[in-house]
């Protein structure tokens, strides 16, 4: 049964608009109403608290900017970049204006709720003034709900909850085993044409992205990681205090993306703080490999985009790292934003603007190091463009990238940056600049200070790490014949000009990472390469149907597609067992996790994941502790920045120059093990860890705590 399609609101007539924007406000504070009486409806306020702040601001927003020829995919994403911002820009509102007429906690549940109320029902009601001829003729055939592809598809995502609730309880994984061949298979459906048509595809990838990440993300009941930890302190201070301090000298206490979204989920949700950063965040960052499908198909045809994402979201970094960086998350998907706005052909560029402007401030307060880096990318192209570089290849009509874009970003940057949590990400940025300068000549390709370099030449420590690193090696290898055939114009496929410098851009990068000291070691080298494959993912494709081309002599067009056809084949495969490979499942399976284990299939994994008794210990210990410092290893240190970020301190490489009186703070692993963790001395480019029985930081000190699964010393042995 077809009905008007709901994920075009913005496009209903007046009357209809109206009406949902108006059901959508009753249902908020209907929900706000009934918690207040005590009685709790599971999950219902989470949900339409959700839905509300995901999508009702942006909807609002697109309707003021009379946006209505948008496809689907780009209309959803337009929509929840357009909520996000409007929740940056409501927050920042109220908390700057509301204390100056005297409301001490502007970021509030009543505060936010009242504010984007009026706000949104007073621009619903202009928008419906100004944009008269709004009538929706999209509609959504509820029947395709019920189709084998959307059955296939819903059964992954129920298997992904409960794959991740049976390991919780059990230490079982076998269901969340089940999930991962599953998507493998979808995988290997794409690749050869079976089951999967391409109008399912941009769904298939959302699908895919959602579960590799929520069966990770759910993962205990308490945040695992490490960047987390400071970025869910840092917005508890802010909802617990009812505003935000701007002054704190914090890099991350500048990103609006952790210290003003997370709490108005939080509030408007009723939704724990450590929930919004498992669920909330992680389905926010599940739309940007949608937004990447939705520019690549235009470009490269839907099945390689879609085989394209699967290389993206294969490797581990995606569905493991970025889950514990909450902030770049959320850049993420404005980085993606805004290149699908620079993209979209069916805009006009005076449509392209506004959105284009609050896309970049998103980005920029939300990850400095991204914000950093695409201001490096934009200032590639635009001279580029000055230069007349590869002015042969097709360009937008009038491109949206251009020297007053650039400008106007950088000023926001700048401005951002200096002015906000005491010029913290400004120096920070001076500083890695400092280190780059200061190192180029002296350590350029020297694998004792390049981390990238480091990495490449280590010898692995087992035949699967070895195996595992020719496949990144390979798809590295792919990716530059790619960029290198496309910037040629030797390429079959039709990359615009600016994609094709950000792509340039990308390579750039990664090749720093390997050739120039303190590059990769800034973000780290892992987190590099996943930027990299923002853009240079298709490539990998590309490059692969360059050699298979070569191979078969195929010279015309009309051959060289029925190559591309064919080589999709055993190209899914090589897909699917680099997937099985980031995702730990062979090393699960083959039982060799020793370096490569997965946090959602192996319980006993050591990574910086905490049970309830170590949180339990680590509360107590911050309570009751006097001036003295925590030193824990280079795991358990870090759930501390869950209640300050300074609580604590990794243990030194040589444990003597712990201080005496210090606390000494050991997890359930410690335990297990009889040993701790530390990292490789200071100077050393490739980070390594080694265990050290803690037999020689114990003896003879006093044990003030032991919950069983966590034990806290004073030490009184060192000075």
């Amino acid at each position: 049964m077809p009905i008007a399609n709901p994920l075009h609101v913005s496009e209903w007539g007046n009357r209809g608009f109206l009406g949902a924007v108006i059901a959508a406000h009753l249902a908020m504070w209907g929900s706000i109403g009934w918690s207040h009486t005590g009685i709790e409806l599971p999950y219902i306020r989470q949900l339409i608290g959700f839905m509300y702040l995901t999508f009702v601001p942006g909807t609002v927003l697109l309707r003021v900017l009379r946006i209505h020829s948008a496809g689907t995919t780009a209309t959803v994403l337009y929509t929840v970049g357009l909520s996000i911002a409007a929740i940056f820009i409501v927050g920042l509102f109220v908390n700057t204006v509301y204390p100056v007429f005297g409301i001490a906690d502007p970021i509030s549940e009543i505060s936010l709720a009242t504010t984007m109320s009026i706000l949104l029902l007073a621009l619903s009601f202009l928008s419906c003034s100004r944009d008269v001829d709004a009538s929706c003729k999209r509609t959504f055939n509820l029947s395709s709900l019920f189709s084998p592809q959307s059955l296939v598809l819903i059964t992954i995502l129920v298997l992904t909850v409960s794959g991740a609730i049976l390991f919780n309880h059990t230490g079982n994984s076998f269901i969340t085993v089940l999930t991962l061949f599953a998507i493998s298979l979808i995988i290997l459906m794409v690749g050869f044409d079976v089951f999967i048509p391409t109008r399912f595809y941009s769904i298939v990838i959302l699908v895919a992205s959602v579960s590799l990440l929520l069966h990770t993300s759910l993962v205990s009941d308490h945040l695992w990681g490490s960047d987390d930890q400071v970025e869910h302190y840092l917005s508890a201070v802010v909802v617990s205090q009812g505003f935000w301090d701007s002054g704190i000298p914090q890099n991350t206490n500048g990103m609006l993306s952790i210290v003003m979204l997370a709490p108005v989920y939080s509030l408007i949700c009723n939704l724990d703080l450590t929930w919004v950063y498992k669920i909330i965040y992680p389905l926010l960052f599940s739309l940007v490999p949608l937004g990447l499908y939705s520019v690549f198909r235009r470009q490269v045809g839907p099945k390689i985009a879609a085989l394209s994402l699967f290389l993206f979201m294969g490797f581990f970094l995606f569905s493991e790292e970025m889950l514990t960086l909450a902030r770049q998350e959320i850049a993420e998907l404005f980085l993606v934003l805004t290149v699908l706005l620079v993209f979209d052909d069916n805009l006009h560029i005076g449509k392209k603007a506004p959105m284009l402007i609050l896309f970049s401030f998103s980005l920029v307060v939300s990850h400095y190091g991204l914000s950093y880096i695409f201001m490096a990318f934009l200032v590639l192209v635009v001279v580029a463009q000055w230069l007349g570089f590869m002015k042969k290849l097709p360009s937008e009509p009038r491109s949206c990238i251009s020297g007053t874009y650039v400008a106007l970003y950088i000023l926001i940057l700048l401005g951002w940056y200096i002015y906000v949590s005491s010029s913290s990400s400004f120096n920070t940025g001076l500083d890695i600049l400092s280190w780059i300068g200061g190192s180029f000549f002296t350590g350029f390709m020297s694998s004792g200070q390049s981390q990238g370099l480091a990495q490449i030449t280590a010898p692995p420590s087992s035949y699967m790490l070895s195996a595992e690193k020719l496949m990144h090696l390979f798809v590295q290898t792919m990716i530059s014949l790619g960029v290198v055939l496309s910037l040629r114009g030797r390429g079959q496929y039709g990359f615009r000009r600016e994609l094709l410098l950000f792509a340039l851009s990308s390579f750039l990068l990664m090749l720093a990472g390997i050739a120039v000291p303190y590059v990769a070691g800034a973000l780290n080298t892992s987190r590099l390469y996943q930027i990299g494959l923002i853009f240079l993912s298709p490539f990998f494709v590309v490059g692969c149907l360059a050699i298979h081309n070569l191979n078969r002599g195929a010279r015309r067009p009309e051959l060289a597609r029925v190559s591309v056809d064919r080589r999709m084949k055993p190209l899914s495969v090589f897909l699917v067992v680099f997937f099985l490979f980031n995702t730990g499942l062979v090393y699960q399976l083959t039982g060799d996790t020793r370096d490569r284990g997965s946090i959602s299939l192996d319980a006993n994994v050591d990574t910086p994941r905490y049970n309830n008794q170590e949180f339990v210990g680590a509360e107590w210990l911050v309570a009751v502790k006097d001036n003295n410092t925590i030193f824990a290893d280079q795991y358990r240190w870090q759930l501390f920045a869950s209640f300050y970020w300074q609580a604590a301190q990794q243990f030194p490489w040589d444990v003597n120059e712990t201080p005496k009186d210090c606390y000494l703070y050991l997890g359930s692993q410690n335990i297990m093990r009889h040993s701790y963790i530390v990292a490789t001395p200071p100077g050393t480019a490739l980070i390594k860890s080694e265990y050290v029985s803690y037999d020689s930081i114990l003896t003879g000190n006093d044990r003030l705590y032991d919950n069983g699964g966590a034990w806290v010393y004073l030490n009184h042995q060192n000075s």
